[in-house]
Formats: C-alpha cells, sequence, structure tokens
C-alpha cells in the first residue's frame, strides 16, 4: 500500500529479486492512458540503468500493450517481448489470454484487477518452466478512505449492467415482429431468425459483447430455452443476372432457391414486373423459415451458381465432352451479416406470459452475475490487504541484510505466500467459513461508501448542467443509467470515450458517489427534466 505507486514501483524493480531476473516482467494497468504514461516513466527513469546478470548486461527496454494500438503495432509489441528484446511489459488486460512465454518471471499489478478469477488467471503466466518466479500487487493507498479507488475499481462491474426497461426494449426488438411462416399450420416447432447486433446494441446503446452475453443468457435458461444459438452469417442474397430475365428464368431451373425467391417475389408484386426483372433479392431468413432449409446449404448453392460445369456442345468442343467450369454471368452478393439463432416452437409469436418469464429470468441472471463480481472484487480487495505491507521495503531490502535478517525477511515473504495461496484456494472451493478465518485481521471494506448531502447536491447540479447543454440534442438516448456510465467514465456505443473524455466537467467527475447512487438520482432528475419540459 505505498503511498508513491511509481517511485514504489521503480524501487521493486531495480533491487533484488526483481532486478537479477533474466526472464519477462509484465505489469498490468487498468487503463490505455495509464499503460502509455508508465512505460514512459519506467523507460524514462531506467534509461541509463544496466543490470549485471551473471555474463549477462540488461538494459531496462520497456513497452506498452493495450487495444487502443493497431493490430500490427500490438503484434510487434509482442513479438520483441516473446523473444526478449522487451525487457518490462506494460499491457492492459488484452494481453495474456493465450500467452504461452516460458521465461515470464514477473507479474506485477499496478493496478487491481476487476476480479479473484482475473487476478489469478493473470498471474499464472509465470513459472511454466518450473524457474522461480514472482506476482506482486499494489493496493490503492486510499482505498480505504478514499472512496474514488474503491469505485475505480467497480466500475468495470457496471459497465455491463442492462436495466429491467432495456431488456423489455431488447426482447421486443427480437421478437415483436416474429411470426409464424409455416406451410402447414400446427405443425411448427420453431423458426429461424436473424439480428443486426450492431443495430441492436446501438439502438439500446450497450455492447455487441454484452448482447451476446444475453443471447447465451437466454440459450442456458434452465427452465427451458427460449433460443438456441446458430452460426452467424449473411442474412440476404442479391441475384443479378447479366444476361436479362432469360437467365434469370434458368438460374431458376438450376437453383431451388431462386425459384422459392421468385415465389415469394410474386406474392408481393406483380407478375409481370418480376418476369422482366434481371435482378433478385432474396430474404434468406423467410426463404429458410418458409421451406425448411439450412441457411449455409442455401448460401452454397447460391454461389454454385456463378460457376457452371455442365457438359457442353459449344462451338469447337466435341460432343459428349466435359468442359472446365467457367464463369456465367450470375452474380451473387450477400450482405446484412447477422447473428442468427433458433426461436423454439410452437407459440409464434410468443406470448406475453412466455416473454414475461424470460424478461424476469434475465433480470435475475444479470443481477446475480453483477453481485458476484462485486462479491469477488471484495473479496480479492481483502485478501491482499490480510498480507499486504505498508512498504516495498518491507518485502525486499534494498540493502543485502545480514544473514539472520536476511532468513526474517524470507520467512515473513514466505508466511504471506503461503496465506495468499491459502486465501486463493478457499476462495475458488467456496469455504466461506476458512476464508474469514484466515482473514480476520484483514482491514474491513465497507462499501457502497456513505453519500453526504452535499455530494448528492453536487451529482444533481452536474446532471442538470448536462440536461440544459445536451438533452435536446441526445433525446431519448439518456437514461439514468448513460448519466451513471458517463460520470464514471464507462464508455458505451453512443457515448464513446473518444468524445466525451474531453469533456471533463461531466467525464468521470463523480467517482466519489457509487455507481447505484448516481443511476438513483439521475433517474429521478431526468424524469423531472422530462415532466418540466
Amino acid at each position: 500500500m505505498d503511498s508513491a505507486r511509481d517511485e514504489a514501483l521503480l524501487s521493486l524493480l531495480t533491487r533484488p529479486p526483481f532486478s537479477q531476473l533474466t526472464g519477462g516482467i509484465l505489469i498490468y494497468c487498468a487503463t490505455r492512458d495509464q499503460t502509455e504514461r508508465l512505460a514512459s516513466f519506467i523507460r524514462t527513469a531506467l534509461q541509463e540503468v544496466v543490470d549485471q546478470v551473471g555474463r549477462r548486461r540488461l538494459n531496462w527496454t520497456t513497452a506498452a500493450y493495450h487495444a487502443g494500438q493497431s493490430a500490427i503495432e500490438r503484434a510487434r509489441v509482442q513479438k520483441r517481448f516473446m523473444a526478449g528484446r522487451v525487457r518490462v511489459l506494460v499491457a492492459t488486460s488484452a494481453f495474456g489470454m493465450g500467452l504461452n512465454k516460458p521465461d515470464l518471471q514477473a507479474v506485477i499489478h499496478y493496478s487491481l484487477t476487476k476480479s479473484f478469477e482475473n487476478y489469478v488467471q493473470e498471474i499464472g503466466r509465470v513459472g511454466r518452466c518450473q524457474q522461480k518466479s514472482y506476482c506482486h500487487a499494489f493496493l490503492p493507498p486510499a482505498l480505504i478512505t478514499d472512496p474514488r479507488e474503491a469505485n475505480e475499481l467497480r466500475r468495470y462491474v457496471f459497465a455491463n449492467h442492462i436495466d429491467l426497461i432495456m431488456l423489455k426494449r431488447l426482447l421486443q426488438m427480437l421478437f415483436g415482429g416474429l411470426k409464424c411462416s409455416c406451410r402447414t399450420a400446427g405443425q411448427c416447432s420453431g423458426h429461424l431468425h436473424a439480428i443486426d447486433a450492431v443495430t441492436i446494441g446501438e439502438a439500446l446503446d450497450i455492447k455487441t459483447e454484452s448482447l451476446a452475453t444475453l443471447l447465451a443468457y437466454m440459450e442456458l435458461d434452465p427452465a427451458g430455452p427460449l433460443i438456441s444459438m446458430l452460426q452467424p452469417g449473411y442474412a440476404s442474397a442479391t441475384v443479378d443476372c447479366y444476361g436479362g430475365p432469360a437467365e434469370l428464368a434458368y438460374a431458376s431451373q438450376r437453383c431451388l432457391a431462386i425459384a422459392a425467391g421468385l415465389g415469394l417475389e410474386r406474392e408481393r408484386k406483380d407478375e409481370h414486373v418480376i418476369f422482366a426483372s434481371r435482378q433478385l433479392t432474396i430474404n434468406l431468413v423467410e426463404l429458410c423459415n418458409r421451406w425448411g432449409w439450412r441457411p449455409n446449404t442455401v448460401r452454397q448453392e447460391l454461389r454454385g451458381l456463378e460457376w457452371d460445369s455442365n457438359r457442353d456442345t459449344r462451338a469447337g468442343s466435341s460432343a459428349g465432352t466435359q468442359c472446365a467450369p467457367y464463369r456465367t454471368g450470375i452474380h451473387i452478393s450477400l450482405s446484412n451479416w447477422s447473428w442468427w439463432f433458433w426461436v423454439h416452437g410452437p407459440e409464434l409469436p410468443l406470448s406475453s406470459e412466455r416473454l414475461d418469464r424470460c424478461l424476469q429470468y434475465l433480470h435475475n441472471r444479470l443481477h446475480a452475475v453483477e453481485t458476484a463480481g462485486l462479491d469477488s472484487l471484495d473479496r480479492l480487495t481483502q485478501a491482499l490487504a490480510s498480507v499486504a505491507e505498508t512498504e516495498v521495503s518491507k518485502v525486499y531490502p534494498s540493502v543485502p541484510p545480514k544473514e539472520k535478517e536476511l532468513d526474517g525477511y524470507v520467512n515473513r515473504r514466505k508466511e504471506r505466500s503461503d496465506s495468499a495461496h491459502a486465501l486463493v484456494k478457499a476462495h475458488f472451493v467456496k469455504a466461506t467459513k476458512e476464508l474469514n478465518g484466515i482473514m480476520q485481521d484483514a482491514v474491513e471494506f465497507h462499501w457502497p461508501p456513505p453519500v453526504s448531502d452535499n455530494q448528492t447536491a453536487a451529482v444533481q447540479s452536474t446532471i442538470r448542467e448536462f440536461l440544459r447543454t445536451h438533452g435536446p440534442s441526445q433525446g431519448k438516448r439518456v437514461t439514468g443509467r448513460t448519466l451513471a456510465n458517463l460520470l464514471h467514465g464507462i464508455p458505451t456505443p453512443q457515448f464513446p470515450s473518444s468524445t466525451w473524455s474531453r469533456v471533463g466537467r461531466f467525464w468521470r467527475a463523480h467517482l466519489d458517489v457509487d455507481w447505484p447512487r448516481i443511476k438513483q438520482i439521475a433517474t429521478r432528475e431526468l424524469l423531472q427534466y422530462m415532466y418540466n419540459f
């Protein structure tokens, strides 16, 4: 819990055992800006420091890695780190998944990770070749006294929050216009459906990853899944025949999908208009539902129309000879990339009771996940605090101590390491009593922190200023959730950090107040604003 983490990190790196490590050192940070700043700080402060490790002279080469970099830059940095040309890599959680660097010897958490599970996953990168390795974590020094530190850690849990109204809108967008199109009534077992994930994500102001999670929850409903996810693919196909209507008619003889598509068009348009056209747009969802076909099979057959390998008796070829495949005058253009899923029948359209049950299930599931995330973060914080020291020098002395003193340092370090191992084991086996017993001397963390009247008034003032300035332009996109995200610096598709991080009077303006409390205040102020408007 060093009060100056930058200086404490430099002190940690430049003293044994970290200064004597020949393998790589990975430092995790919370944000991209923090990653760039810390990498530049280490690079500048240690640019003239060279460590003699055996016969090797090691410089403190440092690089940053985060999702804000281009794919080429990330690949270049990762390649240099894996090859040993970068000694210290400062990265966000975007780095490490699938990493297999045999000589990685240290993982340092400059910022605390968002859960116990993430922490174990990130420190599991070291010691893969049975070499001695080290893990070190810095706890925010003001974690107990400053609510901003506690709320900074928990903002990642609330980044995926979706309230009840948004869930109801989602179900309406997914199933609102869904009807049975089976040729035989009363024998419906379900229907295919496809959605544009980007469009729905922007409409609800949620990330596509969050939308995918919701669909997965719906598929895993223990009371009976409403949907089953399928392979994503294109939902529309445009058939363009350069040979005109005659070639389109020929294509309908070769491919049942074309013939069925023309049949669907005849139900909507005049027959003479259809037969005079050389272009046909097919709704693959409607087509597959009407005839019970598989989407991948239909796309494959349509693609096959672009080439012809039939026997031909063209000029210059002998009768009955097999010609090489050649391009036809038919061009197939697939569009509207979508997520496909199967909606289980037999009730189509879905009854209100079935949708209400799904709505309640999703709401309870998300609430349970959010509660589990907060609980995991609390346990991680308490576990690390129970074995933490106030200074780096109390763990790794700067001056080589005498032999008896060195044994004392080693023994204390081993005791704390064993305690940390026991806490991790107790967490994953759900041994609550054992976990509480080990952490009986830990510092108590109380979240959410109390909110004073002055803090409430400050939040109300900021929200009113936002509504006066941006309310007319943002319209229905503003909700209590979006305002809470904005004041805690949580980006969303409608309020990206690249735009709103420049507006300092709103972005991350009230980390001193917990997210649920801000959402409650913002919802009340928004209702008052709409009533007055």
